[in-house]
Formats: C-alpha cells, sequence, structure tokens
C-alpha cells in the first residue's frame, strides 16, 4: 500500500488526538441525577502488562478491558443515555492489529473481525440506535466509515486512504467528519447523509480533529501544517479562523459551540519552558490551564450550567502521564499513568 499522507505511525498519532467532545450532546442535561452534574471520562490506563480501556465516573475509574499481556486497548469516546455507558475505542493484539469495538455497560461489541487494522473513533446514541465513526484497512487501503446498530455503511471505496473521526446525529441527518488521503497531503471532508463535502479542495494542509454541528453551522477544528509548525484553527461553513500565529506548534482538538460562544481546546507551545501548554480558546481569546512547567494538552471540551469543563493530559520533569480534567478554573485528578481523551458531562 503506497501511503501519501496516513504512514502508520502518523496515523496513530492522529487517531489519539482524535478524541474530542465536538457536540452539544457530550454535556446532555436530559439524563437526570439528584446529586447533580456527573463528570465521564474516556481514556487510558497503564497496567502492569497492557494498556487498558477505562473510563471515570467522576473520579472512581472503571476498567473495560484486562491488564493481560498481549491485549492492549484504548477508550477514545464516550456517551452516556440514561443509566446506559457507551464507550468506544480499540482493543490490540499481539501482531500490531487494531479491532474497533464499543462497551454498553462494560460489555464489548466488536465491529470489526480483527483480520484488519481498524479503530472506532466515536460513539452517540439517537433513540434506539448505535452510531459508531470509524476506518479499517481492506487490506489495501484504509476506509471512512460508520456503523449503525453494528451495520458498516462505507463512506469511501478504499482507493485512497480515509478515515472518519467524529459523527454527529442533527435531527435525521448524519454528519461525518474526517479526511483522505491526496496527492501531495490530504484532504479535509465531511459527509451528510453520505454525500461528500470538501472543506476546501484546495487546502492540502488542513488536518481536521473534531467537529459540531449548531443548527445549519457546521464547525471543524483541527491543525494547520506548515512544514513542522502546526496552527491550532477551526472552520465554519468555509472561513477559516486562526487561533495561533503559526510561529509555535499548535493544535485544536476539540469545539463546542454554545449559542454565540465558540470553545476550542488544544495546546500551543510554550516560550519560555519550550512545553506544550493546555489551552482553549472562547471567540479567539486563549485562556491557560497550567503551569508552563508541565507538559499538558486539552484534549476535550464541553459546556454544562454554564460551567467549562476540559479533558487534560499532564506530564512533568518526564515523570509519567496524568489523566485530569479542569471544571472552570479547578484541576481534578483523574489518575496516574493515565490519559484523558474525552469528556462527557450529564446531570
Amino acid at each position: 500500500m503506497t501511503l501519501q499522507f496516513f504512514n502508520r505511525s502518523r496515523l496513530r498519532w492522529l487517531i489519539l488526538t482524535l478524541v474530542v467532545c465536538a457536540l452539544s450532546t457530550s454535556c446532555n442535561e436530559g439524563n437526570e441525577s439528584p446529586d447533580g452534574p456527573v463528570v465521564y471520562t474516556a481514556g487510558r490506563f497503564t497496567g502492569l502488562h497492557a494498556f487498558q480501556a477505562v473510563y471515570w465516573k467522576d473520579q472512581q475509574m472503571v476498567a473495560l478491558s484486562p491488564d493481560a499481556i498481549g491485549n492492549s486497548a484504548q477508550a477514545l469516546n464516550i456517551f452516556v443515555n440514561g443509566t446506559d455507558v457507551y464507550v468506544a475505542g480499540f482493543e490490540e493484539k499481539d501482531n500490531g492489529w487494531r479491532r474497533a469495538v464499543y462497551w454498553k455497560n462494560g460489555v464489548a461489541t466488536y465491529l470489526t473481525d480483527g483480520q484488519h487494522y481498524a479503530i472506532a473513533t466515536w460513539i452517540t446514541i439517537s433513540g434506539e440506535d448505535v452510531y459508531v465513526s470509524g476506518y479499517e484497512s481492506d487490506g489495501a487501503n484504509l476506509v471512512a466509515k460508520y456503523w449503525k446498530n453494528s451495520s458498516e455503511v462505507k463512506l469511501t471505496d478504499g482507493t485512497t486512504d480515509a478515515s472518519a473521526h467524529t459523527i454527529i446525529i442533527s435531527g435525521s441527518d448524519v454528519y461525518v467528519s474526517g479526511q483522505e488521503s491526496v496527492a501531495g497531503g490530504a484532504r479535509a471532508m465531511y459527509w451528510k447523509n453520505g454525500i461528500k463535502v470538501d472543506v476546501d479542495p484546495g487546502n492540502l494542509k488542513f488536518r481536521p480533529i473534531s467537529m459540531f454541528v449548531h443548527g445549519t453551522d457546521v464547525y471543524i477544528a483541527g491543525v494547520e501544517m506548515n512544514e513542522e509548525i502546526g496552527t491550532a484553527i477551526y472552520w465554519k461553513n468555509g472561513t477559516y479562523t486562526k487561533l495561533t500565529d503559526g510561529t509555535r506548534m499548535a493544535g485544536a482538538h476539540s469545539i463546542f459551540v454554545d449559542g454565540t460562544d465558540v470553545f476550542v481546546a488544544g495546546y500551543e507551545y510554550g516560550q519560555v519552558f519550550e512545553r506544550t501548554n493546555a489551552k482553549y480558546w472562547k471567540n479567539g481569546v486563549p485562556v491557560s490551564l497550567s503551569p508552563s512547567a508541565k507538559e499538558t494538552s486539552a484534549q476535550s471540551i464541553c459546556l454544562h450550567n454554564g460551567d467549562i469543563y476540559v479533558a487534560c493530559v499532564e506530564t512533568a520533569n518526564g515523570a509519567a502521564a496524568r489523566a485530569m480534567y479542569w471544571k472552570n478554573e479547578s484541576a481534578v485528578t483523574l489518575g496516574n499513568n493515565s490519559s484523558a481523551n474525552h469528556i462527557f458531562v450529564v446531570e
């Protein structure tokens, strides 16, 4: 297989940053708790023998996969519907192949047979239907697809590598964001009910990470690459908004829209300590979430009852990763030797 943009190491880096909180239901007011908001965070824990797919309910960790040799896994996205907890991700075997999977209340449903490399990137529920976005190799190239109740819907034909990152249901419409490799780079796109919409056919430097649909408006956040420097950026209905100036490495991982306010979470390389700093932007104005002496990245953002929640990964002086989230200006530690990929808040 000839990879024009998606070499394996680059692809794995990309998918591990796709864990985002890009739709309004990620902070859902329809699930009521007498004790106030409950924070769910999907991620990964480093066990003695393997990476484990996990999620946290508030600060209580729930393991979805065993700490067993030859059985690594990771949880990339989480959705809570009533009393049911849905988590999308992948399992990885000794041969390096990844198998797309989602868990409902801890019980795994495999979307692929493990014969080819595959990842489930995002999960959402609409009525009684379970939608999962992702991609799978057909033995030659990667095919962007989604699954509705475990039945696959292919979005590309496999003539070139492609991936699907986020899936959103808005009314009767199904939106899926992703990208497809072309000569000289990759083209950002989304599909509405299976029909492809190119974000910007002439821009092969924009790497889409997350999507948000607000009414008739489509927002896509990501990174615009210029050689080795990335600019945090988002796109709305054909117009780009740059969040950083392109002089230091930066990226946008997650986007959330509340009324006229646009929130984007990501990171930017610091000037003093020369480390990545987690931050979010509200209408283009940056808010730093951590001291510059720590290596941090904001992975996912959402709003709930006026409060801002941001899932982050943090390291300090070479120490192991620490999963955490911020609620407004207060940090909450989830655990060491772990990473937080996606956050979902219910009442």
